[in-house]
């Protein structure tokens, strides 16, 4: 029996500024078919979803309620603001530091349908798919840089991975992998599989280490009982001081 096709749902959109201080976060106002009004900060601003069926003196009491609520989040978490930045821009002479070295982007187009990286001692060299857009262009370019500087560093993540395991977990480590992820920083399977963000190369020491110990402690807890994080503390006692720096600074940790 054919389901009737359901009407296309309508979202209007509409955006604002949020002044905080010296700093305008973007705001993205959506109308659509819903029951109640809701807020989230984004990782390009600030989304207010509202019933379409609102009278708009009521959107507006919405909306400036959720301007309350939003700086007083801001306000008890600066890292939130922070992270409230434009998009890079990736242009040909594009410089970025990685563990004391100083790399350069060469950026060319090319007719090929895919991108490609090479990378020469601190150059990189990218040709670039004449036909991407900008936010492709921004989207795959740190991908396609990653790709060539996780194998310069792949060896000391996997030794530094190994030598923590050795000292202080003693379990079977299936496949390791260095990959650019921008969502996690790290993450392991049930079968051992354990793979980091090449995003994570731009962190401390300390904190590299906090992500690793993370992962191998998945290999004795799957999950993020309290038993994990005592696994955790045991290698680590000020672990927490190294989710703060993540939470602080995660967001320039990129090219």
């Amino acid at each position: 029996m054919w389901k009737k096709k359901q009407p296309q749902q309508k979202i209007q959109k509409s955006s604002a500024k949020l002044k905080i201080g010296e700093q305008e976060i973007p705001v993205h106002i959506y109308l659509e078919r819903r029951n109640n009004a809701r807020v989230s900060i984004g990782k390009t601003g600030l989304n207010i979803r509202l019933p379409d069926m609102l009278p708009r003196h009521e959107q507006a009491r919405q909306v400036e309620r959720f301007y309350e609520w939003a700086l007083q989040k801001y306000a008890e978490k600066p890292h939130l603001l922070q992270r409230q930045v434009a998009p890079k821009q990736y242009k040909d002479g594009h410089q970025f530091l990685l563990q004391a070295r100083r790399y350069t982007l060469h950026i060319t187009d090319s007719d090929k349908a895919t991108g490609s990286a090479r990378l020469v001692d601190d150059d990189i060299y990218l040709r670039i798919p004449t036909g991407w857009t900008n936010a492709e262009r921004n989207k795959k370019i740190p991908q396609l840089a990653s790709r060539v500087l996780a194998k310069r560093y792949y060896k000391p993540m996997f030794d530094r991975l190994h030598q923590l395991n050795d000292a202080y977990f003693k379990k079977t480590i299936n496949e390791f992998r260095l990959k650019y992820v921008s969502s996690v920083w790290g993450s392991c399977s049930r079968k051992g599989n354990i793979n980091i963000s090449t995003r994570l190369l731009f962190a401390t020491p300390d904190v590299i280490d906090y992500v690793l110990i993370h992962e191998l402690a998945h290999l004795v807890h799957a999950d993020h009982s309290p038993a994990f994080w005592a696994q955790v503390a045991r290698v680590m006692p000020n672990y927490k001081q190294q989710e703060q720096w993540l939470k602080k600074h995660g967001h320039k940790c990129d090219i």
